[in-house]
């Protein structure tokens, strides 16, 4: 036998190349040329998908000669000389095997440090698409040897039924049968109960369903689990401004910060819950505290400038976005706000028309910008310079402002 991990020495070795002495794992040369001698080389395999997106057990297997040992919470001995499919478990039979084979498993695993732990971090629409795709589950594992190959964890091959249910959940709730998929919901929850990949994945299909009822139930079931996740606090508020409620919104990401104070995210979803209920002072300390933790953040950025210039805050609006464009300077949105701002209020036309025409460069055809791109013109003096794009802008609008 042979391992996958043995193709690249096997193929360096055909072309004549050198194998690298960080491969500690030998060309499979010998093997098909019927050159080896003496023991069998073991053969090494792992399985963690089920850990890093379902925190069941990982699974790892050894096999030497005929005989193959799966390590997990139910070990399993197979002799594959006489049972090719793995039909007998013979660990209790051969306890002996078992033993010699996981020192030897363990000794394997010894050798090298334990997974990278960074996190992957992706947006709500990539992970969408990769779910679809089959390349996410739930949230990853961390990583480590003792994590990863917890044989306390649920035994994969008793979890088969439950994976997949699991597979049948983006038809059962996007088909809109929300009786079905309520009923499949509760049946995996109760045969895997508090598993939060099951629940995140609940979640995320809801909420595209707009099922925002079925949304803030599966949030209050991660949150008492979890009370530190800022991805649900964030789910369970917009389920409550879906559901009619802006004050539950506004409530619930209150304690959301208190719960998780370094979210800037939490923070920035706070500011605009507040804003839009008339709390600008409110509004404008949740800005702040999410640009302390995120300071170039354009969103946020954008909405703290635009908030001081509805308090009348012009000047320290103007110095929000210059500073913002330290950190974007070809940012359209930031060029042209503060272009408006620094034209509208008589701070600097000049200044404004610089960042007008530079905003227009960058978007020739954006009606919104070639309507600042006139005001500024006509601000700072240069009114014949403004009928052009003020035409286009028109054109494109018929506002009757622009007009």
């Amino acid at each position: 036998s042979v391992s996958v991990v043995q193709v690249m020495p096997t193929l360096l070795e055909l072309a004549g190349l050198e194998i690298p002495p960080t491969l500690d794992v030998p060309s499979a040369l010998p093997v098909v040329r019927g050159e080896t001698t003496g023991a069998p080389e073991a053969i090494f395999g792992e399985a963690l998908f089920p850990r890093l997106h379902f925190d069941w057990a990982g699974v790892r297997s050894v096999r030497r000669g005929p005989w193959k040992l799966i390590e997990a919470p139910r070990p399993e001995l197979y002799d594959l000389a006489s049972d090719p499919r793995e039909t007998r478990n013979l660990v209790a039979e051969r306890p002996d095997v078992v033993a010699t084979l996981r020192e030897e498993l363990h000794a394997h695993a010894a050798r090298g440090g334990g997974l990278g732990s960074e996190a992957l971090t992706v947006d709500e629409e990539t992970r969408e698409r990769l779910e679809g795709l089959g390349y996410l589950g739930g949230s990853a594992t961390p990583a480590g040897e003792e994590d990863l190959f917890d044989l306390s964890a649920p035994d994969p091959k008793d979890m088969i039924s439950v994976f997949k249910d699991i597979q049948k959940l983006p038809n059962a709730i996007l088909s809109g049968d929300r009786e079905a998929a309520a009923t499949l919901i509760e049946s995996l929850n109760r045969r895997a109960p508090g598993n939060m990949a099951i629940l995140h994945q609940t979640g995320r299909l809801q909420s595209r369903a707009e099922d925002w009822e079925g949304v803030r139930r599966t949030c209050l079931t991660i949150l008492d689990h979890d009370r530190e996740d800022a991805g649900t606090w964030q789910s369970l508020a917009r389920a409550e401004r879906s559901l009619g409620d802006p004050g539950a919104e506004t409530a619930t990401l209150v304690r959301a910060v208190e719960v998780v104070p370094d979210d800037a995210e939490l923070w920035l979803s706070l500011a605009g819950a507040r804003e839009e209920a008339g709390d600008l002072a409110g509004a404008l300390a949740a800005y702040e505290r999410g640009l302390a933790l995120a300071p170039d953040r354009r969103e946020a950025i954008l909405g703290k400038a635009r908030l001081l210039s509805r308090l009348d805050r012009g000047a320290e609006a103007a110095d929000v976005l210059r500073a913002g464009l330290t950190a974007h300077a070809d940012d359209v949105d930031l060029l042209n706000n503060l272009a408006w701002l620094l034209a509208d209020r008589g701070i600097d036309p000049a200044a404004a028309y610089d960042h007008a025409r530079r905003a227009a460069e960058l978007a020739p055809d954006d009606p919104v910008v070639l309507d600042t791109l006139g005001w500024a013109a006509i601000r700072c003096g240069h009114a014949a310079e403004a009928v052009a794009p003020l035409r286009r802008a028109w054109r494109e609008t018929a506002d009757a402002e622009v007009r």
